[in-house]
């Protein structure tokens, strides 16, 4: 018996935590994760304790910071919907004000009702799939129309105007 406890006594001082500051960014992460865990665990805990079986409680987020750290964690499951809705508000925001994928990330961190770049990066991907669908690309072989003489012995458009125009936009005026 006097083994065992001494075996007890020092898997105990073995796990004292190190400090916030000497961990690395996912140690960082993980022990946030298991603080909101434990929140979680407690409200829990604490409603059927204190509330009636109808008023229906709901934990949503838990927001905290640890050494000028801030973390958010929502606890709600998420509305797909809303979720896609704001990724793709976040691609157009992104490419009419012609934010970069760093600056986006940057934003990102500061802000936690930003998505973050996974879902942004899916969404981007299945709007691109999306536009393909819809709008064709295909590629021609330039090479091998230049020297076909057959489309550029037939005249297409014989307008003259539209041919001054065409030739003063391209820079080759005639």
């Amino acid at each position: 018996m006097e083994v065992l406890q001494q075996a007890r006594d020092t898997h105990q001082q073995a796990t004292v935590l190190k400090s916030f500051d000497n961990l690395t960014s996912t140690g960082q992460n993980n022990r946030a994760k298991k603080i909101a865990k434990s929140v979680c665990a407690i409200f829990d805990q604490a409603i059927t304790e204190s509330c009636h079986l109808e008023d229906d409680p709901n934990l949503k987020s838990i927001e905290f910071n640890i050494k000028e750290k801030s973390f958010y964690f929502s606890v709600d499951k998420e509305n797909i919907e809303e979720v896609k809705h704001r990724a793709r508000a976040a691609i157009q925001a992104c490419d009419k004000g012609q934010i970069t994928r760093g600056g986006y990330r940057a934003l990102a961190s500061i802000s936690q009702d930003l998505s973050h770049k996974r879902k942004v990066s899916a969404e981007r991907k299945d709007i691109t799939y999306e536009i393909n669908e819809i709008i064709p690309i295909s590629l021609v072989n330039i090479a091998s129309l230049s020297s076909d003489d057959s489309v550029n012995s037939e005249i297409h458009i014989n307008n003259a105007e539209v041919i001054d125009n065409v030739q003063q936009s391209i820079g080759k005026e005639g």
